[in-house]
């Protein structure tokens, strides 16, 4: 498989899980 999808696919997982894993509510602002 290419290694550039690869990684492509990879951050496209770890964006959703972020975005499964933290509520609308909280904001960056309050994460940090």
């Amino acid at each position: 498989m290419n290694k550039k999808l690869m990684y492509i696919f990879a951050i496209f997982i770890v964006a959703a899980i972020t975005c499964i894993s933290q509520p609308k509510k909280t904001t960056l602002r309050d994460k940090a």
